[in-house]
């Protein structure tokens, strides 16, 4: 693991739409953050043309890395691109988002926190969402704070952090799926690390791969589950 770079770790599911463009942008825009980094894409049971995109990006730039997982699994995902990263310094983004205006500033921050993110219930932050996603952000935070004592506001989406401090609390981590990243913020702050959370203007560019209310389900099952494993059984 090298420290003088940055691993840009984004999952990508069924985006064949915008994957070129967001990745060509991103290729234009890093040189001008920090002069070494990888891109790694973790495509994740597309069934459209997403990963034969990915490759051909790959083949094409030095900067990009891609790997395959048979499922679609976000949380998967994003513990694949940290295992594999090549730098200390990560950022975890999202194909709809990459906000390069949080990337110079997590890189900075960095340099003092072990984490920082880009949380969307900040005060300033401007989350331009739909109503119902901001909802149920709202929901899932409030049951993160009842049932984990959850200090940060925001635990799912744009965020930055150093390998070396989160690698250990990573492989404790029992969850994939979406509340992978919340387990990793909740056993973060349960560990002491120092978190910072700053704003983020967000505007999606696409609506969600997947439904929301396809998610709730799932979503309060892994909750238990997080409870159980965190709260009962202290793993």
């Amino acid at each position: 693991m090298k420290r003088d770079g940055l691993s840009l770790i984004i999952p990508v599911y069924n985006e064949e739409s915008i994957l070129n463009g967001v990745i060509e942008n991103l290729i234009q825009q890093l040189p001008g953050i920090i002069e070494t980094f990888e891109i790694i894409l973790v495509e994740n049971g597309s069934s459209d043309q997403t990963l034969n995109i990915a490759e051909k990006l790959a083949e094409n730039n030095k900067f990009i890395v891609v790997f395959h997982l048979p499922s679609g699994d976000y949380g998967k995902a994003l513990r694949t691109g940290i295992i594999h990263a090549r730098y200390d310094f990560i950022i975890c983004d999202e194909i709809d988002i990459c906000n390069t205006d949080f990337y110079p500033k997590a890189i900075s921050l960095l340099m003092e926190y072990d984490m920082v993110i880009a949380s969307k219930r900040h005060p300033h932050s401007k989350d331009n969402r739909p109503f119902i996603r901001r909802f149920a952000t709202k929901t899932v935070n409030f049951l993160l704070r009842v049932l984990f004592n959850l200090k940060s506001t925001d635990t799912h989406g744009v965020k930055a952090f150093r390998k070396n401090k989160i690698i250990a609390i990573l492989h404790q981590c029992q969850l994939n799926k979406d509340l992978f990243a919340s387990e990793l913020v909740i056993r973060s702050e349960q560990q002491k690390l120092k978190i910072l959370e700053i704003p983020i203007s967000l505007q999606e560019i696409r609506p969600p791969s997947t439904h929301i209310f396809q998610r709730i389900p799932k979503t309060m099952l892994d909750l238990l589950k997080l409870f159980y494993f965190i709260r009962i059984k202290k793993i």
